[in-house]
Order: structure tokens, then C-alpha cells, then sequence
């Protein structure tokens, strides 16, 4: 029994040990699928996007996502700095159910 108690502890202590060693990394937004253009796309709502124009919160993975109404939401004329890489082809992007798919 206190063997299977220290192993249960030195588990539990490792896990933590590597919850805190990965935890201070913010994933970065590259304004593709799950992306949304700042230094940091986690979200708890539409306002925690770059742009609540241009962009959603997905609330189930918590990253914002890129939006849109119109095609032209799509394109890189409208999104400025906040253009999609996979728009950018000769055939750009439809706006398909709120968000830009190419």
C-alpha cells in the first residue's frame, strides 16, 4: 500500500511539474483555421478578438476564428492586416455559413 501511495505522488507531482513547465507558452494566431491575428487567439467572447468585425470566438476551443458576412470579408482588401494566407490564392475565398473557406 505505501508503494502504490508514493507512486501515486511522484505521478501526480510529475504531472504538475510538466503542467507548469508547458503552461507559459500562448499559441500563435496565424489567421488560418483557428487563428485570428493577434499575438494570442485565445478567447472568452467575440470582444477578445483582434477584430470582432472579422472575427468569432469559437467558445468550444476558445481561440478566435475568422468571420465573415460577405465575400469581400474574405479578401485581403477588407481584412488589412488581418488577411488569410489561404485567401490569398487566384481563386480567394467564399464566405460559406460565417466563416471564409477557400
Amino acid at each position: 500500500m505505501m508503494t502504490r501511495n508514493a507512486l501515486l505522488t511522484a505521478l501526480l507531482m510529475a504531472s504538475l511539474a510538466t503542467l507548469v513547465a508547458c503552461g507559459g507558452t500562448t499559441p500563435k494566431v496565424d489567421g488560418g483555421t483557428g487563428g485570428g491575428g493577434g499575438s494570442s487567439g485565445q478567447c472568452l467572447d467575440d470582444t477578445d478578438c483582434p477584430d470582432p468585425q472579422l472575427f468569432f470566438c469559437n467558445t468550444t476551443t476558445s481561440m478566435c476564428e475568422p468571420s465573415c458576412r460577405t465575400k469581400d470579408d474574405c479578401g485581403a482588401a477588407r481584412r488589412g492586416q488581418y488577411a488569410l494566407d489561404f485567401c490569398a490564392g487566384a481563386l480567394g475565398c467564399q464566405c460559406d455559413e460565417g466563416k471564409c473557406v477557400g
